[in-house]
């Protein structure tokens, strides 16, 4: 259910209108809402539609960019402590 709010929708729209990453609806919530009722944070989807550009948009490369990216800020967490 979140892959439309998370992946395709938001980092398509964030690829086409850079300052505009929330230009579509949302039907999360069995009705249409506009996607910054529903979301607050742009950066995961300027992040994604980098990845997406960078190595495609199949939901396989857009989890495992989101992965690689959690085990580095992982890495940066554990390296403080």
């Amino acid at each position: 259910m979140d892959d439309t709010l998370f992946n395709v929708g938001q980092r398509s729209t964030c690829g086409g209108s850079r300052y505009d990453p929330y230009g579509f609806p949302s039907s999360g919530y069995r009705t249409a809402m506009p996607m910054s009722e529903v979301m607050e944070n742009p950066l995961a989807a300027y992040y994604g539609a980098a990845a997406g550009y960078a190595v495609g948009w199949s939901e396989y490369a857009l989890h495992l960019a989101f992965l690689r990216l959690a085990v580095v800020l992982g890495c940066i967490k554990l390296a403080r402590d």
